[in-house]
């Protein structure tokens, strides 16, 4: 059981804002407040906390993100923070009176086969997906065209000097953009997902590291895909029945599929996300991750 003095200091904050002792904890963590830290070890609310609860309070009521709480209570741009949420709400009340009007039809005995429902509520959805997917598309096709000149450089190179290696650096730099870029998209996957997005497009800089992590692996593959072809066929031309011959043919054919697959799925990779169909994008999914809600309640 905790303290006294610390049950009634969190308690006084809970009535005082009407928050619940879980929310404050909460804002607490997202460093939206800062309470004074006793000698004991427990918390002090002052009465700069309560007031901070109490705007932090209305932010979440107007349905401000914490995020946008915390740029908002910093003074970074707030004007462009409340054009936001204005755009935003003006948006959903437009959203809300097509719906009203399509349910007065339904109302007025409208048949519900041939009343155009998409159209009005999904018309600005499905030509944001559509920009989203062509830019994609247009990223998976410049891939392509870098995974055929690559290749068609290396098989070039191959044909003078079948032996010939890729210098060190280029293995270490795709490597090093590999895990890069790989902690990088699960973040950003994360953050959207915690957002409701299930489809973004690819920004410059994302896609730039993408491009050049693609080039560097048509390189590494292909340069292992060639020389395991040579190694194989001379492998065959010296053959001479052994155990130990076959093993080897069969070794370095096995790492030739296995680098033959890791150039095939980047090349393919980039197409999934922008194969999707609209349809997986125009209905309403919610947040993998979801908030606190705010409870008002009267502590006694």
């Amino acid at each position: 059981m905790k303290p006294e003095d610390d049950s009634m200091k969190i308690k006084e904050a809970e009535e005082r804002t009407g928050l619940t002792r879980k929310a404050i904890r909460y804002y607490e963590e997202n460093g939206l407040i800062h309470p004074t830290q006793k000698e004991n070890g427990y918390k002090d609310y002052d009465s700069r906390a309560i007031q901070r609860l109490l705007i932090i309070k209305k932010l979440r009521l107007l349905d401000f993100s914490v995020t946008e709480v915390r740029l908002y209570l910093s003074g970074g741009a707030p004007s462009s923070i409340l054009e936001e949420k204005i755009q935003c709400k003006q948006k959903e009340l437009s959203r809300t009176r097509q719906s009203l009007r399509l349910l007065q039809k339904l109302k007025n005995g409208a048949d519900l086969a041939h009343l155009d429902v998409e159209g009005p509520l999904l018309g600005d959805t499905l030509d944001r997906t559509q920009r989203i997917l062509s830019g994609n598309l247009l990223f998976a096709l410049a891939n392509l065209c870098s995974f055929l000149v690559i290749t068609g450089i290396l098989i070039f190179q191959a044909a003078h000097s079948p032996a010939f290696t890729l210098p060190p650096p280029v293995l270490f730099l795709q490597c090093f953009l590999t895990v890069v870029l790989g902690l990088w998209k699960t973040r950003l996957k994360s953050k959207a997902l915690e957002r409701g997005v299930f489809l973004r497009m690819i920004m410059p800089a994302e896609a730039a590291m993408m491009f050049l992590l693609c080039a560097f692996t048509f390189a590494v593959a292909g340069q292992m895909v060639l020389s395991r072809i040579w190694l194989i066929h001379r492998a065959l031309t010296q053959m001479e029945g052994s155990p130990s011959m076959t093993a080897v043919i069969l070794l370095q054919g096995l790492c030739l599929l296995l680098y033959a697959a890791l150039d095939l799925t980047m090349v393919v990779l980039p197409f999934t996300s922008a194969m999707r169909t609209q349809a997986e994008f125009t209905t309403g999914r919610q947040p993998t991750f979801r908030q606190p809600r705010l409870q008002d309640r009267t502590q006694r």
